[in-house]
């Protein structure tokens, strides 16, 4: 779009225009009302026939340099009118941008922590039943006596794949989210990752009831940490539920 001839013009210059617009003006009003009051009558037949017309002209150049002054006046406070507007657009269109950049981010933050929340849920539903298991085989394994019948026991591994997949990741969340997360499954890893159980050994049912017993303090500090993760969920929610509120009101800012 073409922008106007006065749009390159410095404010400065274009007052400097209007004050000496504004003097000739005043000079020749002055010279006007001095000639028509203290000018002598008799003087009047003596002056030359071209000079009315001159001075009507000038009077009528007067007003009209007095008339251009104030549309420079008007046009050019118009101008600053139109580039505050346009600098508040620009300014609340890039705090809209960085503010829904700000969005994504802490909304893929979320959507990370209940994915690892939800694993570590899973991991503990596993490690309750791996301590009923370990109970139910101690009580089964009875003395050192009838170890020779129980098969050897192996348990499935933790694979925890979400957790590793994700590592990389953990930079751009709130360390105080990555240090349960983290301590979390150090919890499972040594309390799922067992090693293989051979009764021949001997003892099998106290060794599987001091498995049991690990386990079941696993699962107390799981839970705690499951606790924070969730109250830490409901934050970065309300956190969001705060930037939807204000990218809506960048987005309307006359309602």
């Amino acid at each position: 779009m073409p922008q106007p001839m006065l749009a390159g013009m410095p404010a400065s210059l274009m007052k400097a225009i209007m004050v000496l617009l504004g003097i000739i003006n005043v000079m020749l009003l002055l010279v006007n009302l001095y000639y028509f009051q203290y000018v002598p009558t008799s003087y009047i037949p003596k002056i030359p026939d071209g000079w009315g017309p001159l001075f009507a002209a000038l009077i009528a150049v007067s007003g009209v340099l007095w008339q251009t002054g104030k549309g420079f006046s008007n046009l050019i406070e118009s101008q600053n009118n139109q580039a505050e507007i346009t600098r508040a657009q620009t300014n609340a269109a890039n705090r809209y941008k960085q503010l829904e950049q700000e969005r994504a981010r802490a909304d893929q933050r979320l959507s990370l922590l209940r994915t690892l929340t939800a694993e570590m849920r899973n991991g503990k539903d596993r490690l309750v039943e791996l301590e009923k298991t370990c109970d139910e085989l101690a009580a089964s394994c009875g003395s050192a006596a009838d170890a020779s019948k129980v098969p050897a026991l192996e348990f499935p591994k933790f694979e925890c794949g979400l957790y590793r997949a994700n590592l990389s990741k953990f930079d751009t969340m709130d360390p105080g989210v990555v240090e349960p997360i983290i301590r979390g499954y150090a919890i499972l890893t040594h309390s799922l990752n067992l090693p293989v159980i051979d009764p021949k050994l001997g003892n099998p049912d106290l060794i599987l009831t001091a498995f049991a017993r690990t386990v079941e303090a696993g699962i107390a500090e799981i839970e705690v940490i499951l606790t924070i993760l969730v109250g830490k969920e409901h934050e970065n929610r309300k956190t969001l539920d705060a930037m939807d509120g204000r990218l809506k009101a960048l987005a309307s800012p006359g309602t």
